[in-house]
C-alpha cells in the first residue's frame, strides 16, 4: 500500500516495488478506432469526456474529513496525484500491482491487506475503493473483497468501478460520486436538524457564506452546507434528513436527487450564483420565497449592484462578445454545471451581445445537436464551433468581437487575436461579487478603444 500524498511508502502488499516484467512486448495495434469511438459516445453532450478514476479521485483530494480512497490498480495509476496539495491528499493509497499479479489475477489478497492496514493504523470512517483500467480489463470482481472486509471491520466501504476505457462525463461522475458519498449511511456524524437547508452543486466563497449567513437571520433555518466544496464526508450522510435542497442542475444529478426524493427533500432548482439576477434568484429559493416579501437583510447591496448594471448598460450595451464552452475537461462543477452555461446570464444581465464558441465537432450535422442543446436550456444565442483548444483563435478571428471570456489555458492562441481577453476564473459568483465582475470586464473593453 502506497500513501499517495507522502513520499514515504508505508506498506507494499505485494512485497517490494515493482519489478519491471520480461515479456514478450505485445504487438503494436492501432487504438485509435478504440478511442474515437469513445468519443461518439459523448460528443452530442455539452460535457467534456472524461476517466471516472481520476476525476472522482479530484473531486475527493480537497474534501475534509476521516476518511481513505484506495486506487486499486498499478503506481502508474497515481502518478497524476503525486504533487496535489488537496487537504485529503494523505487519505489516499495504492494498491501497487504488480505485473505479474494483473496477468496472474492474483489482485485480492494486496486489496485485502490494504484495506486491513488502513483500518489498523488510519482508523477511518469509511473509505472508497476505485479501479483503473488494468484491474478493468481482466474483470477484476475487487467489490467482494470490499464488501467482505467492511463487513469484518465494521467500517462503511465501497467500490467502484471507475476507469478510463468507459469514458464519462463530468456531469456524470460528479453524480456518481456525490450519490456514492450519500450512500455511506447515517452512521457517520449526527443527522441534521429537519430545518436544515443545503446548497448542492453552488460555488463557495467567504463572502457568499457572509451573504447566507445574513438571510438566515430572517428565519429559523440552518445551512448545514454547500456542496460540495463546503461538505465534509459527515455532511454528506446528513445532506437526506434536510428540508430543502437548492441544487444548480437539476439533470446533472439524476441519481443523488434520485435518492434524496426518496427521503423526502424538496428539491429546487436554481441558477449559477453569477450575476445580480440568478444571485437573488438563489436567495429567495434557499430561504423557500416566491417573491420579495421584505425584510432583506440584503436590500441596500443589491440596489447598489443594480445600480452599477444600469450604469454599465448605459455605456455598453450591444456590445458584441464570445464566450467559450466545453472546455472544461475536469470536474469544476461551477464549470460544469447546466452545460457549462452557468456565466451566460452574468453577461447577457449587462446587455452584452454574447455569442457561444463551442470546443466539438465542426461537421454541419451537429449544429442542430448543438441547436437543441442550447434550447434545452432557455438559450437562443449565436454560436459557432471550433475542434480544439488550438483552433480558438481561428475561430474568435471571424467574429467582430470586442470582448472574449475564454480558459486560462489558451491565453496564449487567444492573445494572437488581440481581442480583449477576460478568463471564467476570474468571475466571481455571489452578490458580492457583481462589483468585481463589473471591474474586470469594463478593464477589459475600456482596453478595447
Amino acid at each position: 500500500m502506497d500513501r499517495i500524498g507522502s513520499p514515504v511508502r508505508l506498506y507494499a502488499p505485494h512485497g517490494g516495488d515493482r519489478v519491471p516484467g520480461k515479456a514478450r512486448p505485445l504487438e503494436r495495434i492501432d487504438d485509435e478506432p478504440f478511442w474515437r469511438a469513445q468519443e461518439r459516445r459523448r460528443e452530442r453532450e455539452l460535457g467534456q469526456p472524461c476517466c471516472t478514476q481520476s476525476g472522482i479521485s479530484w473531486q475527493l483530494m480537497d474534501m475534509p474529513g476521516r476518511f481513505a480512497v484506495v486506487v486499486h490498480g498499478e503506481y502508474d495509476c497515481v502518478n497524476c496525484f503525486r504533487h496535489n496539495a488537496g487537504r485529503s491528499s494523505v487519505q489516499y493509497f495504492s494498491t501497487r500491482l504488480s505485473e505479474g499479479q494483473l496477468t496472474s489475477g492474483e489482485t485480492a489478497e494486496p486489496l485485502r491487506r490494504c484495506l486491513e492496514l488502513i483500518v489498523e493504523h488510519e482508523r477511518p470512517d469509511a473509505v472508497v475503493v476505485l479501479g483503473t483500467c488494468p484491474v478493468e480489463v481482466i474483470g477484476d470482481q475487487f467489490d467482494r473483497v470490499v464488501e467482505a472486509v467492511s463487513g469484518d471491520t465494521g467500517v462503511p466501504m465501497v467500490a467502484l468501478h471507475t476507469s478510463g476505457l468507459k469514458l464519462s462525463t463530468q456531469q456524470d461522475i460528479l453524480d456518481w460520486c456525490f450519490d456514492t458519498l450519500v450512500g455511506l449511511g447515517d452512521n457517520i456524524g449526527d443527522p441534521a436538524s429537519r430545518d436544515a437547508v443545503a446548497l448542492v452543486g453552488m460555488p463557495v466563497s467567504r463572502l457568499g457564506a457572509t451573504e447566507i449567513e445574513a438571510l438566515m437571520t430572517r428565519t429559523s433555518l440552518e445551512l448545514l452546507a454547500s456542496f460540495p466544496n463546503g461538505a465534509t464526508l459527515s455532511d454528506w450522510a446528513r445532506l437526506p434528513h434536510c428540508r430543502n435542497i437548492v441544487v444548480s442542475d437539476r439533470g446533472m444529478f439524476p441519481r443523488l436527487l434520485g435518492r434524496l426524493a426518496r427521503a423526502g427533500c424538496t428539491i429546487t432548482e436554481s441558477p449559477l450564483p453569477f450575476g445580480l439576477a440568478q444571485t437573488t434568484r438563489v436567495h429567495r429559493d434557499l430561504l423557500g420565497l416566491d417573491d420579495d416579501q421584505g425584510g432583506d437583510p440584503l436590500a441596500e447591496q443589491r440596489a447598489r449592484a443594480s445600480a452599477r448594471i444600469a450604469a454599465f448598460r448605459a455605456r455598453w450595451e450591444g456590445t458584441p462578445m464570445a464566450l467559450t464552452i466545453r472546455m472544461h475537461n475536469s470536474t469544476q462543477f461551477d464549470m460544469v454545471a447546466r452545460g457549462g452555461l452557468g456565466h451566460v446570464g452574468l453577461f447577457t444581465e449587462l446587455g452584452l451581445d454574447v455569442t457561444l464558441l463551442i470546443q466539438g465537432s465542426p461537421d454541419p450535422s451537429m449544429r442542430s445537436v448543438w441547436s437543441g442543446l442550447l434550447r434545452d436550456h432557455g438559450l437562443d444565442l449565436a454560436f459557432d464551433v471550433f475542434p480544439g483548444p488550438y483552433a480558438v483563435g481561428e475561430c474568435i478571428g471571424r467574429g467582430q468581437y470586442r470582448l472574449v471570456c475564454v480558459a486560462d489555458w489558451v491565453h496564449q492562441e487567444v492573445a494572437r487575436t488581440g481581442v480583449p481577453t477576460v478568463f471564467s476564473h476570474q468571475m466571481r459568483p455571489w452578490l458580492n461579487g457583481v462589483e468585481s465582475n463589473l471591474g474586470v470586464i469594463e478593464r477589459a473593453l475600456e482596453a478595447s478603444q
